[in-house]
């Protein structure tokens, strides 16, 4: 969509690009102070990220117009961002669009994208971030919103799946969100 030429490559609101590497901070600054104080014409809302049956990632979305939109070639947009690491940060993994079919001021409507995942990755390092963007003319993103993941998945694996009775068997907990499930009860 950018033509990117050089690395780094950074797109601020989607429409303001910064190139190359060296001290990025004060470019990054200026321009991150040019647009901060932007009305946008866009709200995103009640955003959640929850797991389905098919076991995809389903990314939802309140959309309401709340001014006037540049072009007519809008989308709204649901990706998946995965971290990898400290040094690398992170990438997106999955994503999905469909016309922003809303024109008019107050106009709303509820968007919603089921994503495939790795079975490789953790769900603790995925985020899903919804924007809305013009795909012609200047690109520009109009709002974007991230969420976690905001379901529950009992998720574990286990040293042993098989033998008598009285086995000891150790489980390793996958399951989301982390650290807040009261208890386990196994059976």
């Amino acid at each position: 969509m950018y033509g990117v030429s050089g690395i780094p490559h950074v797109q601020f609101q989607g429409s303001t690009p910064d190139v190359g590497g060296g001290n990025t901070f004060p470019r990054y600054q200026a321009k991150y102070n040019q647009i901060i104080g932007t009305d946008a014409p866009i709200s995103i809302t009640n955003m959640t990220m929850n797991m389905n049956s098919q076991s995809q990632l389903v990314v939802s979305g309140d959309v309401e117009v709340t001014g006037n939109l540049d072009g007519t070639n809008n989308k709204v947009v649901s990706l998946l961002t995965r971290h990898i690491t400290d040094e690398y940060f992170c990438t997106v993994a999955a994503y999905q669009y469909d016309d922003l079919n809303l024109t008019n001021v107050g106009d709303t409507g509820t968007f919603s994208h089921a994503l495939d995942i790795n079975s490789d990755w953790s769900l603790s390092s995925l985020k899903a971030v919804m924007l809305v963007q013009n795909y012609s003319g200047n690109h520009k993103i109009y709002q974007a919103e991230k969420t976690g993941f905001s379901g529950t998945v009992a998720l574990f694996s286990s040293d042993i799946s098989s033998g008598p009775a009285n086995l000891d068997v150790n489980f390793s907990s996958m399951a989301l969100p982390e650290g807040n499930i009261a208890s386990y009860q196994w059976d």
